[in-house]
């Protein structure tokens, strides 16, 4: 076979035309074609609106934390930890000020994510600013993003694993 004089591979065996001669393999992708382009973009958007719905419950974190609300950041921590973080806070909504929040990094594989962040307080009466890296793990329960624990920055909810590990035996 040949192409404008040269020689050409034929890539497809007789046996895979159709009646009117045309590859057989150019119908099965022409067949396939739009519906897996249509799954992927289904994926895509699937795991888009999961990256959106983490990144308006991290700004709602980003708001409470600047502004000190330590009930609105408290509703963004798993239920089962909310006491435990609030006994943790202890009285710090009025005296605690944050003056700068950096996102630096996220990090999101199916329902756990992982946000970096550089965060700057201080406490009352102190004036003297604090810088910190804080990292927040967060976790999609019932199609909500909630908070299980924070390394670092003004107001720590040790990972679960390490708040049992200090506790004293009975």
């Amino acid at each position: 076979m040949t192409v404008d004089g040269r020689a050409a591979i034929c890539l497809t065996d007789s046996s895979w035309t159709d009646r009117f001669g045309r590859s057989s393999i150019l119908l099965v992708t022409r067949r396939w074609l739009v519906p897996v382009t249509m799954l992927v973009a289904l994926i895509g958007c699937a795991h888009s609106q999961q990256g959106d719905e983490l990144e308006a419950a991290n700004r709602v974190f980003a708001r409470s934390i600047r502004w000190s609300d330590l009930k609105g950041w408290t509703q963004q921590v798993v239920p089962e930890r909310r006491a435990e973080f609030l006994k943790l806070a202890g009285t710090d909504e009025d005296n605690l000020k944050v003056s700068d929040y950096e996102l630096e990094d996220v990090q999101v594989s199916d329902d756990k994510a992982i946000v970096r962040s550089r965060v700057s307080w201080y406490r009352l009466p102190s004036i003297t600013n604090r810088t910190e890296a804080m990292m927040v793990l967060w976790e999609r329960k019932g199609g909500t993003w909630l908070i299980t624990s924070i390394v670092g920055g003004p107001l720590p909810l040790p990972p679960p694993d390490a708040a049992t590990a200090h506790k004293e035996p009975p």
